[in-house]
Formats: C-alpha cells, structure tokens, sequence
C-alpha cells in the first residue's frame, strides 16, 4: 500500500484514498498509516509545528511498526556515507552537520528526527540528488547523466519523466510558487530557465 500524510499549520491530518481529508492525532494518523509501505510528508521547512508533527507520528509509527527507514529530502544522496557514518556512532554530529551540508535549521527542526531514528537503530536516507548534478543537468541537459561516473549514478534519478502533461505543468507551478525551492519564477511555460531566474543552491 501506499499513502500520504499531509501537515497543515501543525495539526496532523491523514489523508487516506478514497477518503476526505480527516483532521487526526499522531496516533490516530499512525494507526491509519501503519500498514502503508510508503508514506509522504510534506512540509515547510521553518514551520516549528510541522516538525513537532514530524516527530510525533514518526514515534507512533515506531511504536506501531518497529522495521522502519526515515528518508529526508534535507541530505542529498551523496552524503549517505556520513550518514551512514554518524548512525553508526564512527564520526560526530559536527562532522555530520558539515560534511552531510545539513541545512541551517538542523538543530532545531531536524535533530529530533535523526537523533531518533540513531537510537532505534533505524536507517536515514538521504534522498536528494545533489544540487550539483542538478545544476549540471540544467545546465547541460539530460544527457549530463549519462556522463556521470557509474559510481555516481545513482545519485539521480534513473528515469526521468519529462513529457509534457499534468504533471509537468503541476511542478512548474510549484517551482514558481514556492519561494523555498524556486525562488520565485524559475521556469517559463516551456520549461525553460527565465532570465534572471535563481535556484536553492
């Protein structure tokens, strides 16, 4: 199965196939959730609530579902290593802080979540691709991929989708939207970069 959780203004709220979006606790939302394979979260990154949020379900499904993996959009996909490392108690959390290039508001927003999951003995994956080879893709086209090391690969996605069509259209408007992750608008009704555009770097 899968599913999704969605976080609005610091109330966990399940949203369920089929079902109307249903205002719930974290052990509500978990019970709900438990059997899911995969479960999303969005979030704002500097919204305090969503991550108290964020903890507490990740708890209650702990409870519920003790074989778990936390995966973050805030480490990219080549720092998995010292990630690896710090959950494997071999470096520090400084080093982790610097050489995983967590985000600012590591400490107070995503600690927890961590600090957690090294305690249960649970795996953290670093989701992102690196903005890096993001760049270069953009830069370059799709094509950079097929250049890369076969030992760095895997640190994008090994399909992409870039047909026209709803889904293309949803994310570029979420890129122009966004002000965390595009910056205002990045990317004209072609797909194109605008002039003047910038990213998250």
């Amino acid at each position: 199965m899968s599913g999704r959780l969605c976080v609005h203004a610091g109330h966990r709220s399940a949203l369920l196939p089929d079902q109307a979006l249903v205002l719930s606790s974290a052990p509500q939302a978990a019970d709900a959730l438990k059997d899911y394979d995969v479960i999303l979260l969005g979030e704002w990154h500097d919204h305090a609530g969503n991550h108290f949020a964020e903890m507490a379900l990740l708890r209650a499904l702990h409870q519920r579902t003790p074989r778990l993996a936390l995966s973050m959009e805030m480490f990219e996909r080549d720092v998995q290593p010292v990630l690896d490392d710090y959950l494997a108690g071999r470096i520090g959390e400084d080093a982790l802080r610097s050489k995983g290039r967590a985000w600012p508001n590591y400490a107070e927003s995503y600690r927890p979540l961590v600090e957690y999951a090294r305690e249960s003995h649970f795996p953290v994956i670093a989701a992102n691709a690196p903005a890096s080879v993001i760049r270069c893709v953009g830069q370059q086209g799709p094509e950079f991929l097929s250049r890369m090391p076969t030992d760095k690969r895997s640190w994008a996605a090994a399909e992409l989708h870039l047909q026209d069509g709803p889904y293309k259209d949803k994310f570029m408007r979420f890129l122009a939207e966004d002000g965390d992750h595009g910056q205002g608008p990045v990317f004209d009704p072609s797909g194109a970069p605008t002039a003047g555009s910038r990213s998250r770097g």
